[in-house]
């Protein structure tokens, strides 16, 4: 989906968002995706972002909504969700983004995401809300990477998961 496309669906999500209908956005990043290009080539990056769409809409629901915002930044929408079918949302599609990822030249590699989640609150923005969960995701790479952290009322973040042991930061070959 694209960026206007998601513009649409978004406004329609927040007119329809309630007490009763939760809405919540999960904002994904790469963590050191340039190393893929860098080490691959753009035809290889290309390919992993391809195989890392594939798995985020395989993580949500159908009435979900998957979108790449750009380059290697993903968003996902959850409608009529609450917080512990977000927060495991989130966790799955961080354990699926980070497996393994064989490239046509045989290589494989390991992505690693941040991700930040953030539900929407009474009279809240679309943009705000965006810029929530893009703030949290930012705090997960901080921490590290690898990692799901949410948005709290106050602003504030606490981790869901934490990165997964011996996985680093960015996406590493696989041997």
């Amino acid at each position: 989906m694209d960026r206007g496309l998601l513009d649409v669906v978004l406004d329609s999500a927040l007119s329809e968002s309630s007490a009763t209908k939760p809405l919540h956005v999960v904002m994904c990043d790469l963590d050191g995706f340039k190393s893929v290009n860098d080490s691959y080539g753009h035809a290889a990056g290309d390919e992993v972002l391809r195989v890392i769409a594939t798995r985020l809409e395989g993580s949500v629901r159908p009435e979900d909504v998957v979108a790449r915002l750009s380059g290697d930044e993903f968003v996902l929408l959850l409608r009529d969700t609450d917080e512990v079918a977000a927060c495991e949302v989130a966790g799955r599609v961080r354990a699926a983004v980070m497996k393994p990822v064989r490239l046509p030249s045989g290589d494989v590699v390991v992505p690693s995401v941040s991700i930040g989640l953030a539900a929407r609150h009474r009279g809240e923005s679309i943009g705000r809300l965006m810029a929530r969960a893009d703030e949290t995701m930012y705090r997960a790479k901080a921490l590290g990477g690898g990692r799901v952290e949410r948005s709290y009322h106050n602003g504030a973040s606490a981790p869901r998961e934490d990165r997964a042991a011996g996985t680093a930061a960015a996406a590493r070959p696989h041997r």
